[in-house]
């Protein structure tokens, strides 16, 4: 069985899971800059990396939107 364990980026409140750990960072910093009270950011996510102490080979994400995504 694959280890599985799963990190939270909410980016209505921009309340991440307490302990995000070091292989996940944020590469810019959550901001709502568009005041449209949702905070954009971008994150990185290094897989595989034991300089890191990351035992993942895969990352797999699920993304929730409040309405239909805007083009």
């Amino acid at each position: 069985m694959a280890k599985v364990e799963l990190y939270t980026v909410n980016l209505r409140e921009f309340n991440p899971t307490p302990s995000i750990p070091p292989f996940i960072s944020f590469e810019v910093a959550p901001e709502d800059s568009n005041n449209d009270t949702w905070f954009e950011t971008v994150i990185k996510i290094n897989v595989g990396d034991p300089a890191l102490n990351n035992p993942f080979n895969v990352a797999e994400f699920s993304i929730i939107y409040d309405g239909a995504p805007l083009v």
